[in-house]
């Protein structure tokens, strides 16, 4: 029987060894000859204590063929530890190959392809479309050095590889490393190679901060085979990803002083990620990242929020400093970090003389507010320059607590490690210490403002237990709306509940079919004779994730309906198209779910103006007895038209001026009726994320003037109701209205 031994390491770094499956007979036990891996693997250890660490004393060196012909175990002698020598097969992951195409993505390198000359008459380069479209990810012909036009879609097989990514030697991790250290996963095992990803690492490296966040994505830790399998947030759900230790690695030694060359291993050189101090957790996650997006060049740029939810399927919030009032901004980063929330704040361009360093992000480790006397260290001129005595100020401070990943670098300013401001009483209470550790505190507002332009990430990852359900469903193609709503029902107590919709993204696609579809959410309380009230409408627009917080009472029941304003039109590009999406319930009490059918589009529309008029909206128009309101978001804009008139009819329309929506489209923009008494949407648009119709300034559409028409005769020429977005509905089957 051969002793098992299980390597980990603790913070300097020096072995340690888990003896397990050891009794007093193994003198007994072993006669065979046991051969030794390399690098050398044996350890000399004094006394040999069944189950406890040993920490090591001497190792000795032995080559690949060295043998060893027993293991002796005395009580008052020396032993010989070996791990398990039994010869395995390393595993080889051939859906990811260890060569260029898992590099750059491109399945087929093209020999010999003469660039086109550009108008300059110099050879033309090859670039990516990098912008969101139907044409992202194709490559094109262009100048190379930007003086003429000259643009050129490449043909199929023409693609180029640098030369460096196709000479990329793949190495496997070298025996000795390990995926942890013996306190788990670090932030400052976080280290960035050559690969734009350091969106990626930041969140790896915050979501460190909490150890149980990076365990849970490893379903395999130590693999005889080399092959390490983990769980990702992936297409709408958690799948299982399998990759091996094979890494790109930089041929041959490369240049480094004598004082790198004792700290690197030359002989195994990553490319991308680093193995810090031996640890392999951050290159394999990375590894697996990559792959299910095809390629590690498609991992290269991207946002903190994103990667965050991908690792862990939580909830996750964007905060840009400045946005929000600056007591209810440190209140709610007190509440979040008092859950332990992972947090990270983006530092754009700070102070040269702060310490802080530019485009990189910090962990935030909590805030807090003392009310101690703020009093400042004596220095000589206070001491001999002045008898008058010192007044001491009561005075409240407000300081955030962050880290920086890398272990080193901190704020120098107030507060900071070698601050005057601080009191040996402070100290105390916070439990500060100069050590070198990356930590530091600053005052709340010295933190918005060097950290002004940036951002704060929040991943709303609980410690405890939450109730979770992922419920994947689809619109279907000649479908604006999802055929099953998700019915709820609540317990006794108040339930703090996330509902997230979410969707395959764009990354690593070319060209094709790249949209993405909005998906919008209803969220409506059902009274017992099935009306609905305290409805909650959010209204994305297209975007890979969107999370919605709402607070449901005890003992209701709740409707989650599904919809997308970009599909509700025969005319506009997403109709037709069947979208893959999921609604994702996390909940701090357990919910009792199931499905309802949605057999008419009456339930939706219904639902969406009770949300509309219950919510705040903006009046853009009024004439007569009709007005005109707007429910706008950050990706949508619903304009809505209210017809109080008892005889009147009233014809509205909207056009849309700049915007490149995919849910106004016609260059006569259509026009409906609204009879007396009802209420009618008139326009739904749709985009893209990043254009803000929340915050506009109404330039970006205007009202058409309403036509009044005298009685229903004037209005049998227009076109037939239809059963859509913008079907009527009458103002008295509403539960309540806009006053």
């Amino acid at each position: 029987m051969v002793p098992e031994v299980i390597w980990i390491s603790d913070d300097d770094d020096d072995e340690v060894v888990v003896i397990e499956n050891i009794n007093s007979n193994i003198e007994n036990q072993i006669h065979e000859p046991l051969r030794v891996s390399s690098p050398s693997q044996l350890l000399i250890e004094k006394p040999l204590t069944i189950g406890k660490r040993i920490k090591q004393s001497r190792r000795i060196k032995a080559t690949e063929t060295a043998w060893m012909s027993s293991i002796s175990c005395q009580e008052d002698g020396y032993s010989i530890i070996t791990t398990n020598p039994q010869v395995v097969n390393d595993f080889v992951d051939e859906s990811f190959p260890s060569d260029y195409r898992s590099i750059s993505g491109v399945a087929q390198v093209a020999d010999n392809v003469k660039a086109p000359m550009c108008l300059c008459e110099n050879p033309c380069i090859q670039k990516k479309v990098s912008k969101e479209g139907q044409n992202n990810g194709k490559y094109f012909w262009c100048c190379g050095t930007r003086t003429c036009n000259t643009f050129q879609w490449v043909e199929e097989g023409e693609v180029l590889i640098r030369e460096k990514d196709k000479n990329w030697i793949w190495k496997r991790a070298p025996s000795h490393y390990r995926l942890f250290g013996s306190l788990g996963p670090r932030p400052e095992d976080v280290r960035q190679g050559s690969l734009g990803d350091c969106w990626f690492l930041s969140a790896l490296s915050i979501l460190a901060e909490r150890r149980d966040l990076i365990d849970r994505l490893f379903v395999t830790k130590l693999d005889k085979n080399s092959r390490f399998q983990l769980h990702l947030f992936m297409n709408c759900g958690w799948n299982l990803v399998t990759v091996d230790n094979l890494f790109p690695c930089r041929p041959g030694l490369t240049k480094l002083s004598k004082s790198a060359q004792s700290r690197v291993d030359t002989n195994f050189l990553l490319v991308y990620s680093k193995a810090f101090k031996k640890r392999l957790w951050v290159p394999i996650i990375e590894k697996a990242y990559a792959k299910c997006y095809g390629s590690y060049r498609a991992i290269s740029g991207g946002w903190i929020a994103e990667a965050m939810f991908d690792l862990t399927g939580c909830p996750t919030e964007t905060i840009r400093i400045g946005t929000v009032e600056r007591d209810e901004f440190f209140t709610r980063l007190g509440s979040y970090a008092s859950q332990k929330f992972p947090m990270g704040a983006g530092c754009s361009s700070p102070d040269k003389s702060s310490g802080l360093h530019g485009s990189h992000a910090y962990s935030i480790l909590g805030v807090t507010t003392t009310n101690l006397k703020a009093e400042k260290q004596p220095t000589i001129t206070s001491m001999f320059g002045s008898n008058k005595k010192k007044r001491q100020k009561m005075e409240f401070l407000n300081l955030i607590k962050l880290r920086n990943p890398w272990g080193t670098g901190e704020w120098t300013g107030r507060f900071g490690r070698h601050s005057p401001e601080w009191t040996s009483e402070l100290r105390r209470e916070l439990g500060h210490t100069d050590e070198n550790n990356g930590c530091f505190y600053m005052l709340f507002d010295d933190f918005l403002t060097q950290f002004s332009g940036g951002s704060i990430d929040i991943c709303k990852a609980p410690e405890t237990n939450w109730f979770v359900f992922n419920h994947k469903d689809a619109f279907e193609p000649n479908s604006w709306y999802s055929r099953n709503a998700l019915r709820i029902k609540t317990g006794a107590d108040v339930t703090w509940t996330y509902v997230t919709a979410c969707q395959a993204g764009t990354r690593g696609k070319v060209g094709g079919d790249w949209n993405l579809v909005d998906i919008a959410i209803i969220i409506v309380r059902v009274c017992l004779n099935g009306d609905f009230e305290q409805c909650i409408i959010s209204l994305p627009g297209q975007s890979k994730t969107h999370h919605t917080e709402c607070l449901l009472k005890p003992d209701s029941e709740y409707l989650v309906i599904p919809f997308s304003i970009g599909k509700y039109d025969k005319n506009r590009k997403r109709y037709g198209v069947h979208i893959d999406f999921a609604i994702r319930l996390m909940s701090a009490k357990v919910l009792q779910v199931c499905f309802l059918k949605v057999l008419s589009s009456h339930t939706i529309v219904d639902a969406l103006h009770t949300a509309i008029l219950g919510s705040t909206v903006e009046k853009v128009s009024k004439l007569g007895d009709c007005e005109i309101f707007a429910k706008k978001s950050e990706g949508a804009c619903l304009v809505f038209a209210v017809n109080r008139s008892k005889r009147i009819y009233y014809t509205c329309g909207i056009a849309v001026l700049g915007v490149s929506s995919v849910a106004s489209e016609d260059k006569d923009p259509p026009l409906y009726v609204v009879p007396p008494n009802s209420c009618r949407i008139i326009s739904a648009i749709s985009n893209y994320g990043f254009q803000d119709y929340k915050n506009s300034d109404g330039g970006i559409f205007f009202i058409l003037p309403p036509v009044i028409l005298a009685n229903e005769t004037q209005v049998m020429d227009l076109p037939p109701e239809v059963e859509n977005i913008h079907a009527v509905r009458r103002i008295s089957d509403l539960p309540f209205m806009i006053e």
